[in-house]
């Protein structure tokens, strides 16, 4: 994934994540969902985190796992088994 980060960077990070959470809250509040919601969110953000590396990428898929989170829906695996 790259070198170490530095702790500047993991505050950025944290701050992309609570903006990322009031963006889909508020879509949510909208009445938005899915596809819509996933580029109201980007066309949000993109001002202040389009020029990361790889905003493009994975900004979309972003916003449509956090509303999965919001609304209790996100699919997450319910065990794992070692296979020998």
């Amino acid at each position: 994934h790259g070198e170490p980060g530095r702790a500047l960077a993991v505050r950025f990070f944290r701050d992309y994540l609570g903006a990322l959470r009031q963006v889909v809250a508020r879509d949510i509040e909208r009445q938005l969902s899915g596809q819509a919601l996933g580029e109201d969110a980007v066309q949000t953000l993109k001002p202040k985190y389009g020029a990361w590396t790889w905003f493009e990428q994975f900004a979309q898929a972003n916003a449509l796992q956090a509303e999965q989170e919001m609304r209790g829906t996100k699919k997450t695996a319910t065990s794992f088994k070692e296979t020998p």
